[in-house]
């Protein structure tokens, strides 16, 4: 029986930092579409892409595979003011 519960635990470990880092990516790409939206309000059209790449970075994110939607192609914020990463 205690392989079972050390495996059981293992299980439930596992999970939980699929869960973790999980979050850990939401939070960068909202992060970084709050930046977008920033640099968008104030007029620097140019700059979204690279302030949302910086901020992400900044909270975590280490890959090289993102894409930035203005307007945002889903959601319930589709509009001319918003940025989806």
């Amino acid at each position: 029986t205690l392989p079972a519960v050390v495996g059981v635990a293992g299980l439930g470990v596992e999970t939980g930092l699929l869960y973790y880092q999980q979050r850990e990516l939401q939070a960068a790409a909202d992060v970084a579409a709050i930046a977008g939206a920033v640099e968008k309000r104030a007029g620097n059209e140019d700059d979204i892409a690279a302030s949302a790449l910086k901020e992400a970075r900044l909270h975590g994110f280490t890959g090289n595979s993102y894409q930035i939607n203005d307007p945002p192609t889903s959601g319930s914020f589709t509009d001319a003011l918003a940025v989806e990463v």
